[in-house]
């Protein structure tokens, strides 16, 4: 699904729920991020929290979703975070 992981609240997990309903998915590799680049104030706070969401919360969204979905199933699975991790550490240029 091609979905925007930007989004405040979870919107796209609507979508990822559509394309997903019908199989039990045992693997989730999170993997997606980005960083705005600049000073912190010269960035509007609607890109700064795009970045955050993004890099951030969406995880806990996905991770959510088919955590639920897995453990209902009783089956084995696996979560693998490779993506940003930029809403847990602090970086030079943040503030």
């Amino acid at each position: 699904a091609d979905v925007n992981l930007s989004q405040d609240g979870g919107e796209y997990m609507e979508e990822l729920r559509k394309v997903t309903d019908d199989i039990l998915v045992q693997i989730v590799f999170s993997n997606a991020g980005y960083l705005r680049t600049g000073m912190f104030s010269t960035l509007s706070p609607r890109d700064n929290l795009n970045n955050y969401h993004c890099n951030a919360t969406a995880s806990v969204h996905i991770t959510h979703h088919f955590l639920r979905k897995l453990k209902a199933s009783k089956k084995r699975g696996c979560f693998v975070y490779t993506s940003s991790p930029a809403g847990m550490l602090p970086a030079p240029m943040s503030a």
